[in-house]
């Protein structure tokens, strides 16, 4: 087993939001479902046993059925937060979802006229997206240590390209306690006690998170955005919780960030 801390650097500006959810602004926290899709994705291991999404039965909306986050079984990426300020750039999109358009007449009444959009078929509207070169800090745990994680991923719902760098850490212990873990935290993933929901689809995850059980992980020097080479790990269920274990490996191993 591998722990890893994952910097992961937007090539391209990234855009994940809905409407209706914090307006059109890309919220500034990855969710483990983005984040393990994106993975297997760039390695070929698509092999989840759930069904991530449905039609309903009366022919609607589709409508999500989770069991949790993960894709595979060789890894888990929890949920990533952004390092720093994020910068936002506007780009402008189309669509005709909502059946008509609506534009203002220059007449002295400045009256509002709807327009068939079978006639008129596009609509304009802006969108924010997370601009190129914001980054965001997550963790990765590597059940199998064949598996070799991707330097590029891509995210977001234009499949913008990621680039990925990781720092493997050297030690670490469990935590039998609640810890507050240094990581968004997936509540169908891990235990929560407390913490602060941040909004965003397909559902909520946890800031300031405490969980239990935690691992406490260390690194050879600072993460950046972390300032600190220890940080607490909420720990997934469904992986055997691991002893303390000091290990050292080679330059050739390991990318420092």
């Amino acid at each position: 087993m591998r722990i890893l801390a994952v910097r992961l650097i937007f090539l391209d500006a990234v855009y994940y939001a809905r409407e209706g959810l914090s307006a059109a602004v890309t919220p500034t926290v990855l969710h483990g479902t983005a984040l393990n899709g994106a993975f297997s994705a760039a390695t070929n291991e698509l092999v989840a046993r759930q069904s991530f999404l449905t039609f309903g039965q009366d022919g609607g909306a589709n409508v999500p059925h989770y069991v949790d986050s993960r894709f595979s079984p060789k890894f888990y990426a929890t949920p990533a937060r952004s390092i720093g300020s994020v910068r936002y750039r506007a780009e402008v999109a189309k669509g005709d979802s909502e059946g008509f358009v609506e534009i203002n007449l220059r007449g002295p009444t400045r009256e509002l006229k709807r327009i068939d959009s079978r006639v008129q078929p596009l609509k304009y509207r802006k969108l924010y997206f997370l601009a190129p070169e914001c980054e965001f800090l997550g963790f990765l745990i590597v059940v199998d240590e064949s598996w070799r994680p991707p330097e590029l991923i891509r995210l977001g719902s234009f499949r913008s390209p990621v680039r990925a760098e990781y720092v493997e850490a050297v030690a670490w212990k469990p935590i039998a306690t609640r810890a507050i873990a240094d990581h968004p935290v997936d509540p169908l993933i891990s235990d929560v006690a407390r913490g602060v929901i941040v909004n965003m689809l397909p559902y909520g995850v946890v800031e300031n998170a405490a969980a239990t059980p935690a691992v406490e992980i260390k690194f050879r020097k600072p993460c950046k955005g972390l300032g600190k080479s220890t940080c607490i790990l909420a720990w997934p269920t469904g992986y055997a919780m691991p002893g303390a274990l000091e290990r050292i490996r080679g330059r050739d191993a390991t990318v420092f960030m």
